[in-house]
């Protein structure tokens, strides 16, 4: 059943870009011959055509990397906020409980704490301050 539903979806998909495709198609046509019919020069008309045709492939080359790039911007910037999203719900629910868990095996818990106790007398300087106390990145445990 799965593959009916991607058939289907397949089909839905393909009858717009089949209807853009055939517009395109007919539109330029239609440019073609009616410069074709206005300047009565069909030589420089089949030229211009053979080398709108030879740029075609690098049109498309840059359109597809320029593409591949923007999509890989987005999937990259979907899986970060992906990410994040974990990361906030590891913390809120385990990070929290096991931070607590390891200060109690810190033997400068206590002064980290008072040290970021947050209260109304904060100011500028304060948060100044504990933003350059030099914090051991790896306290020794009892």
């Amino acid at each position: 059943m799965p593959y009916v539903r991607e058939m289907t979806k397949m089909g839905k998909l393909g009858t717009w870009e089949m209807k853009l495709a055939l517009f395109l198609v007919a539109a330029s046509a239609i440019i073609y011959s009616t410069k074709m019919l206005l300047l009565h020069n069909p030589e420089n008309t089949i030229n211009y055509l053979f080398n709108a045709i030879g740029f075609l492939p690098i049109s498309v080359l840059l359109v597809t990397v320029v593409l591949n790039h923007l999509l890989t911007l987005r999937s990259h910037q979907e899986k970060m906020q992906k990410l994040n999203m974990v990361i906030g719900t590891f913390f809120a629910e385990v990070g929290n409980h096991l931070l607590t868990v390891l200060s109690d095996y810190d033997e400068d818990s206590a002064v980290l704490r008072n040290k970021l106790i947050i209260g109304d007398e904060w100011g500028g300087q304060t948060i100044f301050a504990v933003h350059q106390h030099p914090f051991r990145t790896t306290p020794p445990f009892r």
